[in-house]
């Protein structure tokens, strides 16, 4: 015997000795009295007292072996090999785990992978036998004790599903049945995986980072001695040809236009010219573009679109259908903010475009170039002089964001004034200039050694080139910050970096404070510096907007997008993304009270939300959470309101799921020792552990316990009777 499901359970044998206890606290113990006749009783005595004892000895042992044999069934003995193993219920204990990703859905031939995989699965159920053999068939993580109730689950499963294979989660579930005691030994259970044996399930999409998190399970299931054999049921290239709509974006262009870019990737070792792109933008199809793929690289389609008004745009991409239709399209939901309204404090107002304060800047955000300004992009302009800046009748709260452009400090009933905007949520720029005058004011009414002042760092002096001709440089930034990050690219990295600089000047930052440039002087001075403050931001310039200390106006290939960058961050309207992944719980926000919301699918489905909303303050609500179950299908998700606008939202599939290169066999073999390969194809090993095996013996001792009571009863019933006549 091997052990027990149950060994604490074992311990009720004990209660065996309960019989033989009665039986010593009922024997009669009797005073010895002499008298005549008792010679004749105690001869009859003798001759009848060793049968009366053999016979109480036989009652009180069956007693006690009935007690004794339940207690063990109640604790499940089980037994594999050995004596024992004879003894046991011939069984087969088999964990099935279906691979039911969106990649099965690949239709290499007549069928898919996924046809193959069910298919197969069926018949390794049917061999089973029904009331004797268990298995745990596990498409989506459950467990179901006869090969009956399998089979039914598999018969559900008519489509892949619209999610990637989750090893760490099918391993974890095997571990949970083995500590629940639904699993007994890893040598008589056969735990299958049935796969399409695609890479990235295996090594994740980076296969030079650490290992995947599934090895930590495969570690702890190999010590307990259990293996998992990998079938592999997909399409017989290593890599076969496919192309997926990867991403799809809507961004705000410099010009002021609206952008739509469709990424394609082609992970086929053949060239693909010519691929059509096509693109639904609400509703309504824009003229279709063509790429020319080389292998396996990717390609980008962009739709120059018409200036969108704010709220919230539905983007379907699509490409030429192949062998795996569920990659193919991709949906996007993207909120477009309203235009951010920048409030421009010029500090040295001058018709001469080159000296005016803030002629470039203004000219980088209204125009295109060309000197033709508008109101109709991302932003909305004002421009005031410095004098108007503590005038009553401004109202900082009409903006998103205050540029102070080279202007002396200002009062500090103002600074005051603009330290509440941004702790209220506002964004606050500061540029250097020959216009801004004593820096002990700045230091004094703006800073604060606590981190509380307005400005992120303490001015301390202006630095200028030793002689005519030098110039300082960028020496390094943060191209993983959103400002800088265009230029994090190795081509457009020498626009930023070739700047010159003549004068600017040097800050020492608070500790909470962010740099994200620096420029190539003795002291590595920071050029650019940010800070949060409340629900808002402060950035500071450390040079001037304009001609006077740089020629970084004059770059319009870098002025241009570092402004439009740097607006865009600090005043936070980057254009939101509602996307999320299959299976994901999602709130969704709405302005207004919602009433009777409604959940439509991708398949046009309804459903109420239940539930009452949740007020984020305002007229803007968050409705009950939409559950997991309701997002498993990929596409686009509508949230209907009665009298009031909607939201809507994408769940989109993980771009790697359309990556179909394939593991080999002898890779597998050498990713875990707990991992066996076997072939799919005509010549299939065997070699899977398939036979039959020993197992519990519990209805074996529940018969014996229920022959021994039986017969307990019929020797006790025979007993009295007998001795009755006697």
């Amino acid at each position: 015997m091997q052990g027990f499901v149950h060994p604490a359970l074992a311990f009720g044998a004990l209660l065996a000795v309960v019989p033989l206890i009665i039986h010593l606290l009922n024997r009669r113990r009797h005073k010895p009295l002499a008298w005549g006749a008792m010679r004749f009783v105690e001869a009859a005595y003798k001759r009848t007292h060793r049968r009366m004892q053999m016979e109480n000895l036989l009652l009180l042992l069956l007693r006690m072996g009935a007690v004794a044999a339940l207690a063990f069934a109640v604790a499940r003995p089980f037994a594999n090999r050995g004596a024992l193993g004879s003894l046991t219920e011939a069984s087969r204990d088999l964990v099935l785990m279906v691979d039911a990703s969106a990649s099965t859905g690949y239709r290499a031939d007549i069928e898919t992978t996924f046809d193959r995989i069910v298919r197969r699965a069926e018949e390794v159920v049917d061999s089973l036998e029904e009331g004797r053999d268990r298995v745990g068939a596990e498409p989506r993580l459950l467990s179901w004790p006869s090969p009956s109730q399998a089979k039914s689950v598999l018969s559900t499963l008519q489509a892949p599903l619209d999610e990637s294979l989750n090893l760490d989660l099918a391993f974890g579930e095997l571990q949970r049945l083995i500590k629940d005691g639904e699993l007994l030994d890893g040598q008589a259970t056969e735990v299958r995986l049935l796969t399409d044996l695609q890479r990235n399930s295996f090594l994740g999409s980076d296969e030079l980072s650490t290992q995947p998190a599934y090895f930590d399970r495969l570690d702890e299931l190999s010590a307990q001695g259990w293996s998992v054999w990998v079938e592999d049921l997909g399409a017989a290239s290593s890599t076969p040809p496919n192309r997926t709509v990867s991403d799809v974006r809507l961004e705000n262009s410099t010009s002021g236009l609206t952008e739509a870019t469709v990424t394609v990737v082609n992970h086929s070792n053949l060239p693909q010219p010519g691929v059509r792109v096509s693109l639904d933008l609400n509703g309504n199809r824009q003229p279709s573009q063509r790429l020319d793929l080389e292998p396996q690289s990717e390609g980008t389609a962009v739709f120059r679109l018409a200036p969108l008004s704010p709220g919230t745009h539905t983007l379907v991409a699509e490409t030429e259908g192949d062998r795996l239709a569920v990659d193919d399209r991709r949906a996007h939901v993207a909120q477009i903010p309203a235009p951010t309204r920048v409030l421009l404090v010029n500090g040295s107002p001058s018709n001469d475009l080159a000296q005016d304060g803030v002629g470039y800047l203004r000219l980088a955000i209204e125009g295109d170039g060309s000197g033709e300004g508008s109101n109709n992009g991302p932003f909305q302009v004002q421009e005031i002089r410095a004098a108007n800046l503590s005038a009553s009748d401004l109202d900082m709260s009409q903006h998103d964001l205050i540029w102070l452009a080279g202007l002396p400090a200002p009062s500090s009933a103002v600074l005051q004034d603009l330290q509440q905007f941004v702790l209220d949520g506002g964004s606050v720029v500061i540029s250097a200039g020959p216009q801004v005058g004593d820096l002990s004011s700045w230091r004094e009414r703006a800073f604060a050694s606590d981190g509380s002042g307005l400005m992120p760092g303490e001015w301390l002096h202006k630095v200028s080139i030793a002689r005519q001709g030098d110039f300082y440089r960028i020496a390094d930034f943060d191209g993983a910050h959103p400002i800088l990050s265009l230029f994090a690219d190795a081509s457009l990295r020498p626009l930023l970096i070739g700047v010159p600089f003549s004068d600017f000047i040097a800050m020492a930052p608070e500790p909470g404070a962010r740099v994200l440039a620096h420029l190539d002087d003795e002291e590595s001075s920071p050029l650019l510096v940010e800070k949060s403050l409340g629900r808002g931001r402060v950035l500071v310039f450390n040079s001037s907007i304009h001609e006077a200390w740089t020629l970084l106006p004059r770059a319009g290939r870098t002025f241009v997008p570092f402004v439009f960058e740097l607006l865009t961050h600090a005043a936070q309207s980057e254009i939101e993304s509602l996307e999320y992944e299959p299976g994901r719980e999602v709130f969704v926000e709405v302005e207004g009270f919602p009433r009777a919301p409604e959940l439509e699918r991708p398949d046009s489905s309804r459903r109420p939300i239940e539930g009452d909303p949740r007020s984020t303050g305002g007229e803007h609500y968050v409705l009950p959470p939409i559950p997991s179950s309701d997002t498993r299908t990929i596409g686009l998700y509508q949230v209907h309101l009665q009298d009031a606008a909607g939201q809507a939202f994408a769940v989109v599939l993980d771009p790697s799921e359309g990556d179909m290169s394939r593991l080999l066999g002898s890779e597998l073999a050498g990713l875990h020792e707990a991992l066996i390969f076997e072939n799919s194809g005509p010549q299939r090993s065997d070699a899977a552990p398939a036979t039959r095996q020993g197992g519990e013996i519990w209805r074996l001792l529940a018969m014996l316990s229920l022959i021994l009571l039986v017969g307990e009863s019929l020797w006790a019933a025979y007993l009295g009777q007998r001795r009755q006549r006697v």
